[in-house]
């Protein structure tokens, strides 16, 4: 349960509220359509699960804003130390230039809005923990941190795919929970298996 902090759930029945139905295209089925209204931000849709560790997890990245902007190293790591799995954007800052009017900023902002339930994102326009402009570095617990460039004129698309792909392990083991999640998100698929013991 989420009781300290400040979410409101609110149960519709999509064959008793017709005009709620219509606005957020919500069908009768025999799954669960989650909605997370935010101030200020487009509806987002979150998959259903009857695991509720999952769907607190999921909804706990919509408890703090899309992106976060960072000053120092040491928010950075505070930052970081809150989240799984947080990543850090950095971008060429200016005297006359807001990064946040920048299409890369945009781009990632959406993307950021993609992946929320996943990955939780900051940004600077200074070079922090040696990173340096349109750098991606990628922290997570009990893992190694990772640091990849962000290509100018890059899609939100294949953003928000590399995005994600950063929270997944190397290695899936293939049961059918891993597998869907990695095929609803695009993701080439390597099928390892190993060989019958029969013919070695």
């Amino acid at each position: 349960m989420m009781t300290d902090e400040k979410a409101l759930f609110v149960r519709m029945d999509a064959r008793e509220d017709k005009e709620a139905r219509k606005m957020f295209n919500v069908s009768c089925s025999t799954e669960c359509n989650i909605k997370v209204l935010e101030k200020g931000e487009d509806p987002q849709d979150v998959e259903g699960t009857a695991l509720e560790d999952d769907l607190v997890e999921k909804f706990q990245g919509f408890l703090t804003p899309i992106v976060t902007k960072v000053s120092s190293d040491k928010e950075v790591d505070e930052f970081a130390s809150k989240h799984p799995s947080a990543l850090l954007a950095v971008f060429k800052g200016g005297m006359m230039s807001k990064v946040e009017n920048s299409d890369e900023f945009k781009t990632l902002k959406e993307a950021a809005g993609k992946v929320r339930s996943k990955v939780s994102v900051m940004y600077s326009d200074k070079e922090l923990k040696g990173a340096k402009a349109l750098t991606l570095k990628y922290f997570s617990k009990g893992s190694d941190t990772r640091e990849f460039q962000m290509e100018k004129g890059v899609g939100v698309e294949a953003l928000t795919l590399q995005l994600f792909g950063q929270t997944l392990p190397a290695f899936i083991k293939y049961e059918w929970r891993k597998r869907e999640l990695v095929k609803d998100h695009a993701l080439p698929v390597v099928h390892v298996f190993s060989q019958d013991k029969a013919h070695e």
